[in-house]
């Protein structure tokens, strides 16, 4: 369930800037006509002086391939704020690290918050979908004004430091129903805010027993807005170079 449609193509190309001139895209959803854009030079926009970074979350050591993809691209944009991965204490192996260090990546270590809960059939929930909960770290780092969420599985096709301009406590793209998606997110990191959720994350509603649900529950008594769907779109087809 990946987001972006390049994955597949990214290491065939050869040269250091991506041809993307002869990709469509193809989105099954009712904000299909906000994704048209998604490959469309996005008009600048000034922002306001502030500290802003890019956040994501490896887990383990096996997901360095997704990390240099994500990285890679992120890097390609020629953005100003840092790429900063929070890391869990699965990733052990130093080489990668220092992998990701050479690419300008910032390293955080975090702890695994522990998931306190099963699934409905009495088994526990998978490592890969548990150990997300710990991007909540995020909100404790209090030093940057606004970050963006990214999921490791997202690609970066252009530059989205637009995105810093959203400054409500959570915005984010709605692609299905009306729940924000959490592969990709603004939001103000605040220790209120990041101390409220250890408390609450374990007390959520039972259908909600999922980063994406608490999230979305946790949010709705504050101020959210709605970005387009063209930064963090579920592509339902792939469709090939021209």
């Amino acid at each position: 369930d990946g987001h972006w449609f390049l994955w597949d193509r990214f290491y065939e190309s050869t040269n250091d800037e991506l041809d993307t001139s002869g990709m469509r895209l193809h989105v099954g959803s009712h904000r299909e006509h906000e994704a048209h854009g998604v490959l469309h030079q996005q008009d600048s926009v000034r922002l306001k002086r502030g500290k802003f970074a890019y956040v994501t979350l490896m887990c383990e050591d096996e997901w360095l391939t997704q990390m240099r993809v994500l990285t890679y691209s992120w890097k390609r944009t020629k953005s100003p704020f840092p790429l900063i991965i929070m890391t869990l204490p699965w990733v052990k192996d130093d080489s990668v690290i220092e992998e990701l260090k050479s690419y300008g990546a910032v390293i955080k270590p975090v702890p695994y918050l522990n998931v306190p809960f099963k699934r409905a059939n009495g088994k526990s929930i998978s490592f890969e979908k548990a150990c997300r909960y710990s991007k909540l770290h995020l909100w404790d780092l209090t030093e940057y004004d606004r970050v963006v969420y990214l999921d490791p599985l997202l690609l970066i096709v252009q530059n989205i430091d637009e995105l810093f301009q959203y400054d409500a406590a959570f915005s984010g793209v709605k692609v299905v129903g009306d729940d924000f998606n959490t592969g990709l997110f603004v939001t103000v990191p605040s220790k209120d805010i990041y101390k409220d959720m250890l408390v609450k994350y374990p007390q959520s509603p039972p259908e909600h027993r999922g980063e994406q649900g608490f999230l979305n529950w946790f949010f709705s008594k504050h101020d959210t807005r709605v970005i387009s769907a063209r930064y963090n779109t579920v592509i339902r087809q792939k469709v090939p170079f021209f």
